[in-house]
């Protein structure tokens, strides 16, 4: 999944997903919830290095289930 927004500081990678990230100037807890929540049920995020995607790109994964 991915947006046309301005994209994520570099700067801001390593801490993207740890809670109270500083993407927001308040911190947040949005991604650091939605990895929790993902890897609780067995799955994962990613942030992606898209040069083709102008905002954010994020790759989740989640187990199939039968």
């Amino acid at each position: 999944m991915s947006d046309n927004g301005p994209g994520i500081p570099s700067e801001l990678h390593e801490t993207l997903f740890e809670r109270g990230g500083q993407l927001v100037s308040e911190g947040g807890l949005g991604l650091f919830l939605t990895k929790t929540i993902l890897k609780g049920c067995g799955g994962s995020i990613d942030l992606l290095e898209d040069k083709d995607v102008a905002g954010a790109a994020f790759r989740i994964i989640l187990p199939v289930a039968f």
